[in-house]
């Protein structure tokens, strides 16, 4: 076993796929291993990837196209390091990612009751979101996504315990290229809590074809798997988070989200849920008066 694995999960990105293949050359720690997952590229990707495979303890695997959370759900299946880091295709890990997050893992004397390590991103030179309080050493995935400090930190950069994720996986069975990596996550959150560090991690880049600058888009495209994943945080999440790890909002905050995505799916692709709360209601009512005040408003 070694102590890392990280997850390259790509698709048709040979033109940025060097990227991170390079950061991981650069690495200052050096025990661990390079998984990149193919998900059914037509470019030259495999003929990049193999360029490295001298320099790196790399496993390249190509599948048949099924989406990002697919290609995650092999590279979990057949990873074999301590801690599991995701590393998208045009990102890059700074040079010492790997050794701090192996020291901050080290020191953690409970391991039991924590998952992995978060750390911070960069884009531009700049930190993503705000920096974690200097009086906050540990977080929940939940109460990152829902708790006070929702939408403080931003795209951050983590390592997971792999034997934990090995438990979870991303649907396979819906009509969709895509499930948000929070579905997982989340779940995760239920029982164990991240490390924090505002050591920066990763460098990223955000593509123009990418899902940030095109989420819109990408929601319409992939609406089985938004509303699947919003399903989850009311029937899973809302129910079974420990109610002080929840900010008082995040309820009507994942019905309206849930309510905006069903007003997508305009040809009803997408799952529903099957019993609608008092909550549920209410925010359908909301959310609908909400529309019809700015369709008045721009008129």
């Amino acid at each position: 076993m070694c102590k890392f694995t990280v997850c390259i999960p790509s698709y048709n990105r040979a033109h940025t796929i060097q990227k991170p293949l390079d950061s991981l050359v650069k690495q200052t720690f050096k025990d661990f291993e390079v998984v990149v997952i193919d998900d059914g590229s037509s470019d030259n990707t495999e003929e990049v990837v193999h360029q490295y495979e001298s320099l790196l303890n790399l496993r390249y695997i190509k599948k048949v196209n099924g989406g990002k959370h697919t290609a995650l759900n092999r590279g979990v299946a057949c990873a074999k390091g301590e801690l599991f880091v995701i590393l998208d295709s045009d990102d890059q890990f700074v040079p010492t990612c790997l050794e701090k997050m192996a020291k901050l893992w080290d020191r953690c004397k409970d391991k039991d009751s924590f998952c992995g390590v978060m750390g911070k991103s960069m884009t531009n030179g700049k930190m993503i979101g705000r920096p974690f309080p200097e009086s906050l050493h540990s977080l929940s995935y939940v109460e990152y996504h829902y708790g006070n400090y929702a939408g403080w930190f931003l795209d951050c950069c983590e390592c997971l315990r792999t034997d934990i994720l090995k438990k979870y996986s991303w649907p396979e069975n819906l009509e969709t290229k895509f499930v948000p990596e929070n579905y997982v996550m989340d779940q995760i959150g239920l029982k164990y809590k991240l490390l924090l560090t505002n050591e920066i991690f990763m460098d990223k880049v955000y593509e123009n074809d990418g899902i940030t600058n095109n989420v819109d888009n990408y929601v319409k495209k992939n609406i089985c798997g938004y509303l699947f994943n919003a399903i989850s945080k009311i029937e899973i999440i809302l129910l079974k988070a420990k109610k002080a790890e929840l900010k008082p909002t995040a309820g009507k905050y994942m019905w309206c989200y849930y309510w905006q995505l069903v007003k997508m799916d305009a040809e009803q692709k997408g799952p529903r849920i099957k019993h609608i709360s008092l909550l549920g209601y209410a925010m359908w009512f909301r959310y609908n008066l909400v529309q019809i005040v700015k369709s008045i408003l721009r008129k």
